[in-house]
């Protein structure tokens, strides 16, 4: 993945497990891991949650492989969870772009 392919709220895997994002700085990504808790899912509620949050910078980024979100049966449509009205702004103008 790139920087750009991350958003807040989207769910991503490592070598070291699955992710979810919880930040976006200019050139890093700050992220929770998922899967230390499978049985106690209140873990990762919130902001702050109760794990520790990890950086990744332009080469962590490189080895992380983006999830389709529950409840899509079509991997290819990727939404995050949440989305701040600027990043939706920004990914909104970066299709049309494309697009065009």
């Amino acid at each position: 993945m790139t920087h750009a392919d991350f958003a807040i709220g989207c769910e991503f895997t490592t070598g070291a497990g699955k992710g979810r994002c919880t930040d976006i700085g200019t050139r890093v990504i700050v992220a929770i891991r998922i899967d230390d808790h499978p049985d106690d899912p209140s873990w990762y509620n919130g902001l702050p949650s109760a794990v520790a949050e990890c950086v990744f910078d332009e080469y962590d980024q490189q080895g992380c492989t983006a999830l389709p979100m529950p409840g899509r049966h079509n991997g290819s449509i990727f939404r995050p969870r949440f989305m701040t009205l600027a990043t939706y702004c920004f990914s909104r103008l970066k299709n049309l772009r494309q697009n065009s």
